[in-house]
């Protein structure tokens, strides 16, 4: 009898702790739809690295829906505003200007930030230290049927902070291997004009037009 009754308390307790874990995830992955799903634009300051074999690359970020953004990378910066894509590399004073194309072998920054997250779904949620002693969540992410366009993505981990949900990294598992980008800074919808996203090169600039 005490045998059964304590099989039917661990089973409750069991299906309590589940359902908790399955609320927790669910309740993480809607409120950072909400702050990130909504998003117009964004500014970012990251450090990128691919896989353990490379280095660490640091960049920034503006970027607005409809596949405008700078990208600044070192010696190179990237205007892109929808149409138009300027390569500037600064040392050298070279532009080399093409059209946009959103299926090219760079992929639309606009899917990576503004849709990634409504592509995926929620599979599991931990806590983990930062190596500043923060503590983060880290909820992991698994393709819907929906997300074809990231299909190379098999999976992805969100680490974020549970009081104001700003994320902090992300980890992608692709075919090709794993990356990792560190956030520094994410401003959420950054005011910037029409104008932005355009690039002029400088007079004296060496201008490669692919167009």
């Amino acid at each position: 009898m005490m045998k059964n009754i304590s099989l039917i308390i661990f089973i409750l307790i069991f299906s309590i702790t589940a359902t908790n874990a399955q609320n927790d995830k669910d309740e993480a992955y809607n409120m950072l739809l909400e702050k990130y799903g909504k998003a117009k634009s964004l500014a970012l300051k990251f450090k990128y690295k691919k896989d353990l074999t490379t280095s660490v690359i640091e960049c920034s970020l503006r970027i607005a829906q409809n596949n405008k953004y700078i990208l600044e990378q070192g010696n190179n910066i990237i205007y892109c505003n929808g149409k138009t894509l300027w390569n500037y590399f600064k040392k050298e004073n070279k532009v080399i200007i093409s059209n946009f194309e959103a299926n090219s072998e760079v992929q639309s920054f606009e899917n990576l930030f503004f849709n990634l997250i409504k592509l995926y779904k929620p599979t599991g949620m931990s806590k983990e230290s930062s190596s500043t002693g923060v503590s983060l969540y880290c909820l992991d992410l698994a393709p819907t049927d929906a997300s074809q366009m990231n299909e190379d993505i098999k999976s992805i981990k969100l680490k974020f902070d549970i009081k104001t949900y700003l994320i902090r990294a992300v980890e992608l598992v692709r075919e090709q291997g794993r990356e990792e980008v560190r956030f520094s800074k994410i401003d959420i919808n950054p005011k910037f004009t029409a104008q932005t996203f355009d690039f002029t090169p400088p007079k004296d600039a060496k201008v490669i037009d692919l167009r």
